[in-house]
């Protein structure tokens, strides 16, 4: 998120990257960080998090629902649920990669509307290991498709051509991101 963190501060904004433990931690600890994270932030508070970030985001309104205010955007996250995901889960040899957070992308939270908005911002760019462990729904971007991309309380879509990671490095995905924080639209 490096890239994409420089662009934000070349936009003006002040950027604080949140890392937490994908492999030892557990969901719900990893979200009560964030929440804890967030209460140590001072001021306006955006969130942009990147495929299983976007759920822990979604853990945090669920579980705190008055711990944040600010604007969200997710880049690749399966917000229906991921079927890479769920193929790793059901093979015990390949379950590891997953860690003790990454089963969050076979069951995701429930959904929790944001008041300041929620965008989603997707990749059709069908590039990515994913492809190689089952099939995906098309379009996709190699890891996530369109369609577990979607979330219901989500008031701005839209889909970037680039593929799961490159949603990181994408400019135009980067000006998405901050033309929604700035005015709630994904342009």
């Amino acid at each position: 998120m490096s890239l994409l963190a420089l662009r934000l501060r070349r936009a003006k904004f002040v950027t604080v990257q949140f890392r937490y433990p994908t492999i030892n931690g557990s969901f719900s600890d990893n979200a009560d960080a964030l929440r804890r994270f967030l209460q140590d932030q001072s001021g306006e508070v955006h969130l942009v998090a990147h495929s299983l970030g976007g759920l822990l985001v979604r853990e945090v309104l669920r579980c705190y629902p008055d711990a944040f205010k600010g604007r969200i955007v997710t880049l690749g996250t399966p917000h229906q649920g991921s079927a890479v995901a769920t193929v790793l889960a059901r093979r015990r040899f390949l379950s590891w990669i997953l860690g003790n957070s990454g089963l969050a992308l076979v069951h995701p939270p429930a959904g929790n509307a944001c008041a300041a908005g929620f965008g989603v911002i997707a990749g059709n760019r069908p590039m990515g290991v994913g492809m190689l462990l089952c099939k995906l729904a098309r379009p996709h971007d190699g890891t996530v498709s369109l369609v577990e991309s979607r979330y219901s309380a989500m008031t701005a879509y839209a889909v970037f051509p680039a593929n799961h990671m490159g949603l990181l490095f994408s400019k135009a995905v980067s000006e998405a991101v901050i033309s929604f924080i700035r005015t709630g639209q994904l342009k």
